[in-house]
């Protein structure tokens, strides 16, 4: 690297579009290996009071647990003014119906590569 990039410090991290064979001389790739935080498949967060610098966390999907069973109401028929009306009792069965299959929540992306000034 040269002019302007050389100022930059050690431990800067920017993101790459380009083969990751093609990062340039001085840079590494932030794979956990030469003294870089592994931040591939990863979202970034901004540290503050939240999250503290170099804090770790999140899953890749979310399951929802379904605990819904099927229950049943009786309906009471009547009065009904009618001749010949018939009064009675009806059972209504309403089943539970769900899933708990993990999904993604991720937005629309691009990905590109975090690499880090040596």
């Amino acid at each position: 690297t040269g002019g302007q990039f050389e100022m930059l410090p050690a431990g800067i991290i920017l993101l790459w579009y380009g083969p990751i064979g093609n990062i340039p001389a001085g840079y590494v790739l932030c794979d956990g290996n030469n003294g870089s935080p592994d931040l591939r498949n990863k979202f970034v967060v901004g540290a503050g009071d939240t999250y503290a610098v170099d804090a770790t966390g999140g899953n890749a999907t979310h399951t929802h647990a379904f605990t819904g069973d099927g229950h049943t109401h009786d309906i009471l028929l009547g009065p009904v003014v009618d001749a010949g009306a018939v009064f009675g009792d009806v059972t209504s069965e309403d089943s539970a119906v769900g899933t708990t299959d993990a999904k993604s929540s991720l937005p629309p992306y691009h990905a590109l590569a975090y690499i880090m000034k040596t």
